[in-house]
């Protein structure tokens, strides 16, 4: 269902509790996942129903025109700033991670491949699951979020990383470098986890 901007989480967490048997995911952007919208994220997370959010990342607000976001870099001239937005971007693994969220993974919309790993693993997760994904916004981003700088930037987790490390997990959000794939998953609510 198509609900209020910034309103997906409350709205999929009530789908839930109403229809538990039913696969949900809420699929926001990174305008209304961390900004209108952000205060849900922390209670969402904190409660932990059975559902996969995946967080849209293009670095600007697209359906509005092209506005500031949480997540567009520091200095970058927009629509609603034109001298370049004054604030540090935001960390949405960062903010997963440290909220409590049991499965945080990043993907990048040019991996559909990952993108279609990292979605089955969520959903098949019992407990809340984070995903970022991070995607260009061809009309109103010419500077960052562009394939060619995404595709530079990213970078697979290395072998051997292990995704149950919440201390490495934590380390791998906080770096400069952008990886993607599976950053944290803690053992599952049918695991005996709560």
């Amino acid at each position: 269902m198509h609900t209020l901007h910034g309103r997906a989480l409350p709205v999929a967490s009530g789908a839930k509790l109403a229809r538990p048997e039913l696969t949900v995911l809420a699929l926001v952007g990174d305008g209304d996942g961390l900004g209108i919208g952000a205060g849900h994220l922390p209670h969402t997370i904190r409660r932990n129903p059975d559902i996969t959010c995946v967080l849209f990342d293009n670095a600007i607000y697209g359906l509005t025109k092209g506005q500031t976001s949480p997540m567009t870099p520091q200095h970058q001239i927009t629509r609603s700033h034109p001298m370049g937005n004054p604030d540090p971007k935001m960390n949405p693994v960062l903010l997963a991670l440290s909220y409590g969220a049991g499965y945080v993974a990043r993907g990048f919309a040019g991996a559909p491949d990952e993108m279609q790993r990292l979605f089955e693993e969520g959903i098949r997760h019992k407990g809340f699951s984070f995903i970022h994904i991070m995607s260009p916004c061809v009309t109103f981003d010419k500077v960052n979020y562009l394939y060619d700088n995404l595709r530079s930037w990213v970078r697979l987790l290395p072998a051997g990383y292990d995704s149950t490390n919440l201390d490495r997990a934590f380390e791998i959000a906080r770096g400069v470098e952008l990886f993607t794939g599976l950053i944290y998953s803690k053992p599952s609510l049918e695991q005996g986890a709560r």
